[in-house]
C-alpha cells in the first residue's frame, strides 16, 4: 500500500476503536495476528485471544476517540503516532508498530503510558474528592446514621475487622446485610461514639482509599485506619479496619 492507502486504512482502523465494536476492530487483524500493549507485554496471538481482550477493553472505554497524528510507512507496514481522547477532556498519546499482509494487520505493538486510563477509572477525580468522601463517612458514623454508612458499600462487599469476631463470631464479613447486622449490634453497645478525621491516602491507580482517624468508643480511645477498595460502580467493594492500642481519655500522639 502507498502512503495514501495506508493513511486511509489507518483512519478506518482507528475509528473502529470507538463505539464498543470488537468485531469491527477484529476484522482489521489477520487470523493469527500478534498484538501486545502495556497490559499484555508478552502479547496475544490469534482472533480468540484478541477477541477476549478487545471485548473487555472496548466495553470499558466505549467513548474514547483515536486520531492519527503522524504515519511513517515501513517496508512491512507503518509506524503510527496517535492520540486517544477520553470523555472529560483528558488524552494520552502513543506509538504503534504495525505490519500488514497488504490487507490486514499481522503484527501490532502498542506503546503508551497507561496512567491516564487508570486515572479515568478512579473513583475520585482528585484528592479533594477523596477527602470529602472520608469526611462524609466520618459524619455518617458520628450521626449514627447506619443507612448512610452502608450506602457507601456494595451489596457484595467483603469486609474484615478484628472487632467483628467478638460480636458475630468471625472477623470476615460478606455482603451489605452482614455488615448491617454487625454494625447494628455494635451501635447497641456503644453509647458514646465520636470519630475524628486525621488523614487519608488515595491511590487512583488501584482505587484504594485509606482513612486514619481517632475513634472514641465509650471509654476507649484509639487511632484506627480503614482501607477501602472501590469497584467500578463507585462503591466500596473491599474494606478492612485496623485499630491501635487503647489510649483511654488521653490525647492521641
Amino acid at each position: 500500500m502507498n502512503t495514501a492507502s495506508l493513511e486511509a486504512f489507518c483512519d478506518l482502523w482507528l475509528a473502529s476503536w470507538t463505539g464498543n465494536r470488537p468485531d469491527t476492530l477484529l476484522a482489521f487483524y489477520s487470523e493469527d495476528a500478534f498484538y501486545c500493549d502495556p497490559a499484555f507485554a508478552d502479547g496475544l496471538r490469534g482472533h480468540t485471544q484478541l477477541r477476549s481482550y478487545f471485548e473487555k477493553l472496548l466495553a470499558r472505554h466505549p467513548d474514547w476517540i483515536w486520531t492519527r497524528e503522524r504515519l511513517q510507512p515501513t517496508p512491512t507496514g507503518f509506524t503510527l503516532k496517535w492520540r486517544a481522547r477520553l470523555p472529560g477532556g483528558s488524552s494520552f498519546a502513543g506509538l504503534d508498530i504495525v505490519e500488514t499482509d497488504g490487507r490486514q494487520i499481522t503484527h501490532n505493538e502498542v506503546y503508551f503510558d497507561p496512567t491516564p486510563l487508570r486515572m479515568q477509572r478512579a473513583r475520585f477525580a482528585n484528592p479533594a474528592a477523596a477527602t470529602e468522601f472520608a469526611h462524609a463517612w466520618i459524619s455518617a458514623w458520628n450521626a449514627r446514621n447506619l443507612d448512610a454508612v452502608l450506602a457507601m458499600f456494595a451489596d457484595d462487599v467483603r469486609f474484615t475487622s478484628p472487632k467483628a469476631q467478638a460480636l458475630v463470631g468471625t472477623p470476615s464479613l460478606s455482603g451489605n446485610d452482614a455488615l448491617r447486622g454487625y454494625w447494628s449490634q455494635a451501635l447497641q453497645r456503644i453509647e458514646n461514639l465520636q470519630f475524628t478525621f486525621e488523614d487519608r491516602c488515595w491511590d487512583p491507580a488501584t482505587n484504594l482509599l485509606s482513612v486514619r482517624y481517632v475513634a472514641q468508643l465509650n471509654a476507649q480511645r484509639h487511632r484506627a485506619v480503614e482501607t477501602w477498595r472501590f469497584g467500578s460502580d463507585g462503591l466500596i467493594a473491599e474494606g478492612e479496619a485496623f485499630y491501635g492500642a487503647d489510649r483511654g481519655t488521653a490525647e492521641p500522639v
